[in-house]
Order: C-alpha cells, then sequence, then structure tokens
C-alpha cells in the first residue's frame, strides 16, 4: 500500500505545471534579499522596490517569476500629486492622436503579443507594436521610414529607435504597419521588457525625420 502512495505522489510531482497558483489567498512570502525591484511583469517595467522582510501575498508562480500582491499606505500629500500627475497626463496623451508628419497621421497604436516561436533557438517571446497610420496624400506611398520615440504619460523618454515600413499605403487610405521586438533574456530595459508590461493608451509615441516615397 505505501508503494502505491508513493508512486503516485512521484507522478503527481512530475505531471504539475510549471506555474503554480496560490488557490488559498493566505499564502505569504517574505523577501530574503535586502532589496528587490517590484515589476509590472516578469522582467517588464520597474514600478516600485520592495525591501528585505516584506510580507507578500503570493499568487503565482513559474520558473523564474513569483506574482505577488502588495498592500501599504501612502501619504496623503504624495497621493494627491500622483493622482493629479496622473489627470494631466491621461487627457495630454489621449488629445494627442492623431498627429500629422507631412504626408502621413499617426492615429494610435495596438501592442499585441505573439505566439512563441522557437524556431532557430532564442527565447521565443515577442510582442508586436502596431502603428495606425494614414496616407493623407492622393498619392500611393510605397514606404516610409522615422525615428520613432516612445514616451510614458508623463512626457518620459522609454526608448527611440530607427523604423522603416515597406508596406504601401494606397492615397487616403490606411496602414496598420507593425513592428515586432523578441526577448533577449540576457538584456534588461529593451523595447519587449518595456512594452511587454504597459496596457494600450499607456504611451506616447512621436515620430522624427520622417521620409516619405512615393
Amino acid at each position: 500500500m505505501k508503494k502505491i502512495i508513493f508512486i503516485i505522489i512521484l507522478f503527481f510531482l512530475f505531471s504539475m505545471p510549471s506555474t503554480l497558483f496560490a488557490e488559498d489567498r493566505s499564502v505569504f512570502v517574505h523577501l530574503n534579499a535586502k532589496k528587490e525591484n517590484l515589476r509590472l511583469s516578469p522582467g517588464g517595467v520597474k514600478i516600485g522596490e520592495v525591501y528585505k522582510d516584506t510580507k507578500l501575498r503570493f499568487i503565482e508562480r513559474n520558473e523564474k517569476w513569483t506574482k505577488v500582491w502588495v498592500e501599504g499606505w501612502l501619504w496623503n500629500e504624495s497621493l494627491k500629486m500622483i493622482i493629479k500627475q496622473g489627470q494631466t497626463s491621461d487627457k495630454s496623451a489621449k488629445s494627442s492622436y492623431p498627429i500629422k508628419y507631412g504626408k502621413i497621421e499617426l492615429h494610435g497604436y495596438k501592442i499585441e503579443e505573439l505566439p512563441k516561436d522557437y524556431k532557430g533557438g532564442g527565447y521565443g517571446e515577442k510582442i508586436l507594436l502596431r502603428l495606425r497610420i494614414k496616407n493623407v496624400t492622393p498619392k500611393e506611398i510605397k514606404s516610409w521610414k522615422a525615428r520613432m520615440v516612445v514616451k510614458d504619460l508623463f512626457n518620459d523618454e522609454l526608448f527611440s529607435l530607427n523604423i522603416r515600413s515597406m508596406n504601401s499605403i494606397k492615397k487616403y487610405d490606411w496602414s496598420q504597419g507593425g513592428f515586432v521586438f523578441k526577448d533577449n533574456q540576457f538584456v534588461d530595459k529593451e523595447p519587449y521588457d518595456i512594452l511587454i508590461g504597459i496596457s494600450d493608451e499607456s504611451l506616447i509615441i512621436e515620430l522624427q525625420n520622417i521620409k516619405v516615397a512615393q
């Protein structure tokens, strides 16, 4: 009887999924390190810091990361300032589109997680930043390129890079050309890490040095 129980337990352990979830919300973890960054997603944007012996409510866990729930108190004056800044920034972000850049207009963006792809090695994690671009001229646009600057709602730059779209856009028509960013597990704060932790309408995107081919 003991052998049968032992075999069943082994089978259960080896068949468990790599991600663990806490059904009992009374499960807590304590931070052993002196200080650790709190991130919006695994390897994503830093949103705070947690210090040694802080008690954290356990939510779920995968091979490398643990999701926790943090409760705490903020000084009223600081909280008022945060709310005021958030309202101001949110309003300016929503009113920033469309932005006209000569022959094209930027009407916003969308962030999409792509299926994992392990072909040719690599980590397999990818994310798509899709820009909604309109051709405002009576001629077809064959391609365009620009310097893309990505900012948060407080107008602080998160990253910038040169982009090029080979998707043609008919006269007065739309294109939703996308740019794929891959996860490099050995590099932090790359575009993938920033975009994976941010929802739609949480960024300000600007285009600079635009060149359009017609």
